[in-house]
């Protein structure tokens, strides 16, 4: 079974979280998941599902496919109405 998140996904994760100033502690308590949790997810010990990437990318204000390494813009990228 292939993996949902790719190698990017650890790294774009704690540096989003740093660029905010946010601890892991911080951080974890704001999507309500424990530190060493989130510590796994960072490094890549667990795969989170795809609603806690969701939460994770709303909470840090970017988009899933800049988390997950589908794109280099950290922006949520959606179209919108005009």
């Amino acid at each position: 079974m292939s993996s949902v998140v790719g190698l990017e996904f650890g790294k774009r994760l704690v540096g989003e979280r740093r660029r905010r100033g946010m601890n892991q502690y911080q951080f974890s308590d704001k999507l309500g998941i424990t530190r060493a949790a989130l510590s796994h997810y960072e490094r890549g010990f667990r795969e989170p599902s795809l609603t806690l990437i969701s939460s994770f990318a709303d909470t840090l204000g970017v988009s899933c496919d800049y988390l997950l390494g589908r794109t280099s813009v950290p922006g949520n990228g959606g179209f919108r109405d005009e």
